[in-house]
């Protein structure tokens, strides 16, 4: 072991005659320069916190309105990050325990994306829309939230088979006797 260190070593002192160019100009950042890019990244942050937050409350307002004309009476719902999506889809016509399937790990974001895209356009035809309209609230929702939400369209019941779902009655019924 100790021979092969040596060996290493007179290997190394052979490059003694190499002449490393030093003359590289390092360039230092001055405390000014320093405070000024700090600035403006927490500019740019404040900046993108403000337009979410208001991105945020205006989503939140076209999906209260939406869920007031679906005749909810949780349209507060609109307010809470998850159950406001689970509220979307039963208004959809489609099982609100969709949404947890977003939390799966791995493939959670494509089937999430997945459900979006479906309740919105089973969304669209609860109101009367068609499909293409349905793929505007998936992928423009600042556009098409609010068309729906303050335009004309009324709530004609949930389009998915969740909400197609026939109720059976509580008790057969007895045949009527004709009256004589």
């Amino acid at each position: 072991m100790l021979g092969i260190i040596s060996t290493l070593a007179q290997a190394s002192s052979s490059f003694s005659d190499y002449n490393f160019d030093s003359s590289y100009n390092s360039t230092t950042v001055t405390d000014e320069e320093a405070a000024a890019a700090a600035l403006f990244g927490f500019g740019f942050l404040a900046v993108l916190f403000v337009f979410l937050i208001a991105f945020y409350v205006f989503t939140a307002i076209c999906l209260m309105k939406i869920f007031k004309k679906a005749g909810r009476d949780d349209a507060w719902a609109a307010w809470i990050p998850i159950y406001n999506m689970y509220v979307f889809y039963e208004v959809a016509g489609r099982p609100g325990w969709w949404v947890f399937l977003g939390f799966i790990p791995f493939v959670g974001g494509i089937v999430s994306l997945v459900t979006t895209i479906i309740a919105s356009i089973d969304m669209a035809k609860s109101f009367g829309k068609e499909t293409a309209y349905g793929l505007l609230l998936a992928f423009l929702p600042i556009i098409g939230y609010p068309m729906l939400a303050f335009g004309s369209a009324e709530y004609k019941g949930p389009a998915g088979p969740e909400g197609n779902k026939q109720v059976p009655p509580a008790a057969p019924q007895a045949p009527v006797q004709p009256v004589v």
